[in-house]
């Protein structure tokens, strides 16, 4: 009986060894996900500026072409300067 009972004692420090272990990992996992969540949500972010700096960019060319065209002397071409949607929706 004094045998099986230092066994069970064994046994148990081997089950927590073992759990320690596995909280140790899933500890380390729950970091290294936080992680990349964050790097994912950075991208994500970056990504939607890129897409409206290149909307914003695409109408600076319009307009610099409106611009530089030399129908502005007719005034039957003389439009309404119409304000560009993507300024005031990104703050630097």
């Amino acid at each position: 009986m004094d045998t099986s009972g230092v066994k069970v004692l064994e046994s148990a420090d081997d089950i927590q060894e073992r759990r320690q272990q596995v909280l140790d990992c899933y500890r380390r996992f729950k970091e290294l996900s936080g992680v990349r969540r964050q790097k994912l949500e950075n991208l994500y972010r970056f990504q939607f500026f890129r897409r409206d700096a290149d909307k914003l960019e695409k109408w600076i060319q319009e307009k610099l072409q409106i611009a530089s065209d030399e129908n502005y002397k007719d005034p039957t071409n003389l439009q309404v300067s119409l304000p560009c949607p993507y300024v005031c929706q990104h703050t630097a």
